[in-house]
């Protein structure tokens, strides 16, 4: 190698340290400082990582420079940063950058990581946070691994089969490659499990009494809602390519690829409910919220990749657990490609027949 090489080398790797340093980039900063790879350990770290089938840091950039924000207010979290580090060192032999923020800086410090260099995001917290690090990373095009440290946890659930954050952890790092995890879009909103659009969403107001452990405020706002809902008049909407007009009380979305799901994994799963008596709506908008919707009989299954609600007035919506009002008409479609994710392709053992 001629010396003006050398020289050139050494002082990119310079710059690349000091530029690590400044975006707090720590364990990268370090590698930096050792050299980028040498020619002659690369190929050896390439051939083991291939034997092993987890990804290697050294030859794959989606696992070189990992960020992980927790959201130190969302439900069960807590301060899980070294166990966390652990994990990611006996997997892949690196040691992420670790955010425990709160919560009205969780997006911000995403934004600000990924604006860093970060290439690949892990979020642990609620179903909120795992929307957002979820858009975050569909935007910048980067991997994404949602860890369950909420309440629901519906997204690390219907792709992982786990509330276990350890487990669900290990088991991403140990994917040899990024999947494409398919969503669903409302008027603009990207879901990536499912949502519900309706009065019945009413009921997730119960679920944050609950969650705050308000059972009389929890039981006020069952009663409200069973009111309102029993007094709403139905959601009228179409599917796609049909032009006929259905009618029904709550329409459920399910997302592709998600446990427990029936039918075609190339388009959305789209059911419409329509409850009887305020028994049944009670009953069912506490099922479509925390269990399994699919057992109730007044339930019809349709399959498409389009639909349309052409009302003019405001459409209440649960997107993945998260209240998103919708401004009427509302325009409902599938993105095939909604983000990449480090986690195992579902088989057909976890969906239902």
């Amino acid at each position: 190698m001629p010396p003006h090489t050398s020289t050139i080398t050494e002082i990119n790797q310079k710059r690349l340290k000091e530029h690590l340093e400044k975006a707090e980039l720590e364990p990268l900063a370090r590698e930096a400082e050792k050299g980028l790879g040498a020619e002659n350990h690369s190929q050896d770290t390439s051939n083991s990582a291939h034997d092993r089938g987890t990804f290697n840091p050294a030859q794959n950039l989606a696992m070189a420079r990992p960020v992980v924000v927790i959201n130190k207010a969302s439900g069960s979290t807590s301060d899980i940063t070294d166990v966390l580090k652990h994990v990611f060192m006996s997997k892949v032999g690196v040691s992420p950058v670790v955010r425990f923020v709160s919560p009205e800086v969780v997006e911000q410090t995403m934004k600000e990581a990924i604006g860093a260099g970060a290439n690949l995001l892990v979020t642990y917290g609620g179903d909120g946070t795992s929307r957002t690090g979820a858009d975050l990373a569909k935007e910048h095009d980067i991997p994404f691994i949602p860890l369950p440290g909420g309440t629901m946890n519906l997204l690390p659930l219907a792709i992982y089969g786990s509330d276990n954050w350890e487990e669900v952890l290990s088991l991403a790092l140990s994917q040899k490659e990024p999947r494409w995890l398919p969503a669903g879009e409302v008027n603009g909103h990207t879901f990536y499990v499912g949502a519900i659009l309706g009065e019945t969403t009413r009921f997730s107001e119960v679920r944050e009494k609950v969650r705050d452990h308000d059972i009389v405020g929890a039981a006020q706002k069952a009663v409200e809602s069973i009111s309102n809902i029993r007094g709403a008049d139905p959601i009228k909407f179409q599917v796609a390519p049909s032009t006929e007009e259905h009618e029904a009380d709550a329409i459920v979305l399910t997302c592709p690829g998600m446990r427990g799901r029936r039918g075609k994994q190339h388009a959305l799963e789209i059911a419409s409910i329509e409850p009887e008596s305020a028994r049944d709506v009670a009953s069912l908008g506490l099922n479509a919220l925390w269990s399994n919707w699919r057992d109730d009989e007044s339930a019809k299954i349709m399959q498409a990749d389009t639909f349309f609600i052409p009302a003019t007035e405001t459409v209440e919506a649960l997107l993945d657990g998260e209240s998103c009002p919708l401004d009427g008409p509302v325009i409902g479609k599938l993105q095939s490609k909604g983000v990449k994710i480090l986690a195992p392709k579902i088989s057909e053992n976890d969906r239902e027949d």
